[in-house]
């Protein structure tokens, strides 16, 4: 999945978020739906500070994995 191919493959917002953000798609690949959060529409003080956050996130989500 690309940035350009994101607006084909999306079904729907499931959350528009606030100036600090991120917005939420609803995206469907091969038969899957995912959660996409998506900070590209926001300044880049808060691009940055989500990247920080999805990082956060994601080892969350890794040691739950466990």
């Amino acid at each position: 999945m690309t940035r350009a191919s994101l607006p084909s493959l999306t079904q729907g917002y499931i959350k528009h978020g606030a100036w600090n953000k991120a917005d939420v798609w609803l995206v469907s690949i091969l038969g899957v739906q995912l959660a996409v959060k998506d900070y590209a529409a926001r300044s880049w003080p808060v691009r940055w500070s989500g990247a920080l956050q999805l990082s956060r996130e994601a080892r969350a989500y890794e040691r739950l994995g466990g």
